[in-house]
């Protein structure tokens, strides 16, 4: 359709239709939402007035997407059943594409209409179950279902590109996917739209320099309301998004809505909770968000039930640009709070310990039911105390990647691990106290230490293994501990043996003797002998052969001549000690000579550890020591843990190899 003026059919007003797309347009001058038709335009009712927030984005705001220009052209605001809102753009790409731009608690999502599996049809929603993939929608990756709701258009500006009725309820359903995709299918038509596309910053849309308006003229009129249950004063922070309020003048808790509040109950005493941390006061952590400033503009306390009630207390801070974080204090440990894109998490189907998240894997901690203890300040969803939801946490120090569950929505987050000291620095405070436990995320604070020293101990494991086996260390030789010389007498044939034995002689036990025997031999002469070690026992026969041990024959050869003392030994380590004696049997060349035999026995005291293998045995004390330090810590870190706690290996070994924690 190309443009059109026309008038309005409320009003009389002249309005136009600039985009040939668009199918909608709303009246400047009375609220009216005019359809085009193909016999003119129609009135489809009125429109609300569309309270100003501070959202940086704008009618007519020009951006550029992947080289494209684009220009915003109308507005849609949509109420959520439980109360929120949220905005969608709609923009104008100079190649005629047409896509939407929806801003929620201060995050942004380009989206186009994507078809459908040929033949195929989106499921109504009431079929759709959380967490579950949508296979008939054709993307690049695969698209899960985060969120499932009611809502309704509040509001528009501008020109839309579909027909819509004002204030009529529609299904809806988000969906996430890997890469911060994004998707929603919208059940207002039917077919029901489906549209995809991405998470995006103001930046990747070449609207980095808009900025949320500030200026009082702009700004919704409940930024500053009194509380209708005692009159005090109480200013929103983020007024265009909050949904409840709690008065910390009278306890009560507020609804907002459609720029006024509605009392709901009374709160419990505030007297009973104690927050650390003051509402209205702004921080910033270097590490997060670029160092971005938030504002503390909600605290609640909230509690599981195991043997006993456990509470915490998480701090809802709220930037313009950025949006909501949290500022989680558990047991006096702190850690920051950040959304995760469902569909970034792998839940790994054959078990529900662990989950992957950015090349990390992460351990179930604790699953159980978290509800909501006490609130004060300002928040974006309907909060009320007692409300429930399924939380489970999986932990890989110093993060925490957390999974909550509720009717229609799952929601992911990942804590960081703060120091005391951060939270002190950001908020400028004292005195925030020191916790004597230890937290689920905790990182251990000596794991590049363990590591650097296991590197140590492998070194000196080998330093031990060469000093040890390859050199022996240092062996001490004591005195000759016996010694005796023998003569053999002459033989009346060649053929004729002599045996002699040598007195007896002590060796003990484990301890390694070496035997050294020498002859005297005349000249171009030779000898030879068995020498035998056997015990002195003079009960027992000692030529019976199987008195002598096979290991302890020592067979001697001898052709040197008489001027050389020709040594042999025979070491050996005795398993059982007692009295000892050599059995030497022999025989000569010259037989008829007599011939003479010498014995001598050596004790070794035990190898000394050398000084390097004492070296060694500290390098490998050290981290030993560290390791049951941490085998302690990580004791005390499951032991509030209710699923099953990893291995003792797994424990030790946690951040230490990987170098991650």
């Amino acid at each position: 359709m190309s443009s059109l003026k026309a008038q309005c059919p409320s009003c009389a007003a002249s309005i136009e239709f600039q985009q040939g797309s668009t199918v909608v347009a709303v009246c400047p001058f009375c609220r009216a939402a005019v359809a085009r038709t193909d016999q003119g335009v129609e009135d489809i009712g009125k429109v609300a007035v569309l309270a100003e927030t501070r959202s940086p984005l704008r009618l007519g705001l020009k951006g550029v997407w992947h080289g494209q220009d684009f220009e915003l052209t109308g507005r849609l605001r949509k109420l959520h059943e439980l109360g929120g809102v949220w905005d969608e753009w709609y923009a104008l790409f100079s190649n005629g594409r047409v896509g939407w731009l929806a801003e929620a608690q201060g995050r942004f999502y380009l989206t186009f209409e994507q078809p459908l599996v040929p033949g195929r049809s989106v499921p109504p929603s009431r079929y759709l179950l959380l967490g579950q993939t949508v296979p008939e929608i054709l993307s690049p990756t695969p698209m899960m279902i985060a969120e499932k709701g009611t809502t309704s258009v509040q509001t528009a500006e501008g020109e839309i590109p579909f027909f819509f009725l004002p204030g009529e309820k529609f299904d809806y359903v988000d969906l996430s996917g890997a890469g911060n995709a994004f998707g929603t299918i919208d059940y207002s038509q039917n077919p029901p739209r489906v549209l995809v596309g991405w998470q995006l910053t103001l930046a990747d849309l070449g609207l980095a320099d808009a900025a949320p308006k500030t200026d009082a003229g702009r700004t919704v009129e409940t930024a500053s309301m009194q509380c209708p249950h005692c009159a005090a004063p109480l200013a929103l922070a983020a007024p265009d998004q909050t949904q409840r309020v709690a008065c910390r003048y009278c306890n009560s808790l507020l609804d907002v809505e459609q720029g006024s509040l509605k009392f709901l109950n009374a709160l419990k005493p505030e007297q009973e909770f104690k927050y650390d941390l003051p509402l209205e006061r702004e921080g910033a952590f270097e590490r997060f968000e670029q160092g971005a400033r938030f504002k503390i503009i909600g605290a609640m306390t909230r509690s599981v039930t195991f043997d006993q009630k456990y509470f915490w207390q998480e701090y809802l801070l709220y930037n313009p640009l950025i949006g909501f974080r949290w500022l989680v204090c558990s047991d006096l440990h702190w850690s920051f709070v950040e959304p995760v894109n469902p569909a970034d998490v792998e839940e790994l189907s054959d078990t529900d310990l662990f989950v992957n998240y950015k090349t990390r894997s992460f351990r179930c901690y604790q699953e159980a039911t978290a509800k909501v203890e006490h609130v004060t300040g300002e928040f974006y969803w309907r909060v009320e105390e007692g409300e429930k939801v399924r939380a489970i946490d999986y932990i890989a120090p110093p993060l925490m990647l957390s999974k909550e569950t509720a009717d229609k929505e799952i929601n992911w987050s990942l804590a960081t691990f703060l120091k005391r000291d951060e939270v002190e620095k950001a908020f400028d405070v004292t005195g925030l106290f020191p916790s004597t436990y230890i937290a689920p995320n905790q990182p251990f604070r000596y794991n590049d230490l363990i590591r650097a020293s296991l590197v140590v101990m492998l070194a000196a494991l080998v330093l031990f293994a060469v000093g040890a086996f390859a050199f022996g260390g240092k062996s001490v030789k004591a005195p000759p501990s016996f010694y005796q010389t023998l003569d053999l007498s002459p033989k009346t044939s060649a053929d004729e043996k002599t045996v002699v034995y040598s007195a007896p002689f002590r060796i003990e036990k484990d301890f390694r003797y070496s035997l050294s025997v020498s002859a005297d031999i005349d000249y171009e002469s030779w000898s030879e002998f068995d020498i035998s070690l056997v015990p002195a026992d003079p009960e027992a026969n000692r030529n019976d052969p199987s008195q002598i041990k096979e290991g302890d024959k020592l067979n001697y050869q001898s052709d040197k001549p008489s001027a050389y003392l020709d040594t042999k030994q025979l070491e050996r380590g005795l398993t059982e000690s007692g009295d000892y004696q050599f059995r030497a049997e022999g025989r000569w060349k010259q037989w008829e000579k007599q011939v003479g035999i010498g014995f001598s026995v050596y004790h070794y005291n035990k190898t000394e550890i050398s000084s390097e293998c004492l070296l060694s045995f500290f390098f490998v004390l050290g981290p030993l020591l560290f390791l049951l330090y941490k085998a302690y810590f990580e004791g005390r870190r499951w032991e509030n843990a209710n699923s099953p706690r990893p291995s003792l290996p797994d424990r030790l070994f946690s951040g230490v190899l990987s170098g991650k924690e």
